[in-house]
């Protein structure tokens, strides 16, 4: 196991973005029939559309890296592995789910609509991820503040299915 390069890591996530694009845009879709002229209204579709697309995401992360193969399919491209930080072992369920808790602020995302406040709160959530890459770029274990918290580290274990 050795630690993966930068762009390993990103170009995995970019892999699962489109993943779970296909599932993203049908729960947009189907909770954008529900948008009307009412604020209010568009404010609580857009909470339940935030809440189903964010549970759908966080269990697609902590269900895959915290099972046999210990990393979702963008990992598996690449040939990395989420193991814990202090054995190298799989990471337990908790573990995975701590690790998930930048993906917990997609739940805002309902704010959108507000004029001014849905900017702000998106450049806020991408200043976020800004500073997640920034931290496991800089870090000599390759890890950034959610890999510590949950006590992870994502590692090459494999060619994967682009070689290397």
């Amino acid at each position: 196991m050795t630690k993966p390069q930068w762009w390993e890591r990103v170009l995995a996530a970019v892999v699962d973005g489109l993943v779970l694009m296909i599932p993203i845009i049908i729960v947009w879709v189907i909770f954008g029939l529900l948008i009307g002229s009412s604020l209010a209204i568009n404010l609580i579709v857009m909470l339940f559309a935030s809440i189903i697309i964010t549970a759908g995401i966080v269990a697609y992360k902590v269900l895959l890296e915290s099972g046999p193969r210990q990393a979702t399919i963008g990992k598996m491209v690449f040939g990395l592995q989420v193991v814990d930080g202090e054995g190298g072992q799989r990471v337990p369920l908790q573990q995975a789910l701590i690790r998930t808790w930048p993906w917990w602020l997609g739940l805002v995302n309902f704010l959108s609509p507000v004029p001014v406040l849905g900017i702000l709160i998106t450049l806020a959530i991408l200043g976020v991820w800004i500073a997640l890459v920034v931290m496991f770029i800089m870090d000599p274990n390759g890890q950034s503040i959610h890999d510590k918290m949950a006590r992870c580290m994502v590692m090459k274990t494999g060619k994967g299915m682009v070689g290397q």
